[in-house]
């Protein structure tokens, strides 16, 4: 008699999936190594918003196939950098490498030209991609300050009723 002892089910080994752009890149991913997307929490980063930072079990984990992993993603909030003091080219670089847009506002100082003296929102505030970053930067005395245009706001679309008098508001001679 010939006795055959199961192993139980295959293992897989979990892959590694920090930095994957998209839950569906990760999705498929699993997938393909047997595995199932479990729950994912969005947490506060440096990254992009939707990236990978860490899955559960971790990357190098022998599971059984058919597990499901969870994964942290970037929320994709950053926080915003204290720039007052910086130059203006290195406030702007700080800033557009963590991807905020950046509006320049000028005063007129005698000392710290070229410095930025304010910004707004303050250091340490948490912000989308994107999102707009004001700085005011010295300018000497007798510069021609710059007004930066006002944002347009998008049109709303309008519609044009017409109406035809009724028969009851015509008057007859």
């Amino acid at each position: 008699m010939d006795v055959v002892i199961s192993a139980g089910k295959s293992k897989v080994v979990v892959p590694k999936l920090i930095g994957v752009q998209t839950v569906e890149d990760a999705r498929r991913i699993l997938s393909d190594k047997g595995l199932k997307l479990g729950p994912i929490i969005e947490v506060e980063s440096d990254s992009d918003k939707g990236v990978v930072i860490s899955s559960d079990p971790a990357a190098g984990t022998a599971v059984s196939a058919g597990t499901e992993v969870s994964l942290s993603i970037s929320s994709g909030l950053k926080i915003v950098p204290q720039v007052v003091g910086l130059s203006e080219a290195q406030a702007r670089t700080d800033l557009a490498n963590l991807g905020f847009q950046i509006q320049i506002l000028q005063q007129v100082v005698n000392e710290q030209i070229g410095s930025v003296l304010a910004q707004a929102p303050k250091p340490g505030t948490k912000s989308s991609e994107g999102a707009l970053i004001t700085i005011t930067v010295g300018v000497p005395p007798g510069t021609t300050i710059v007004v930066p245009p006002t944002p347009t706001p998008t049109p709303t679309p309008s519609v044009t009723v017409t109406t035809s008098p009724s028969p009851s508001s015509t008057t007859t001679p």
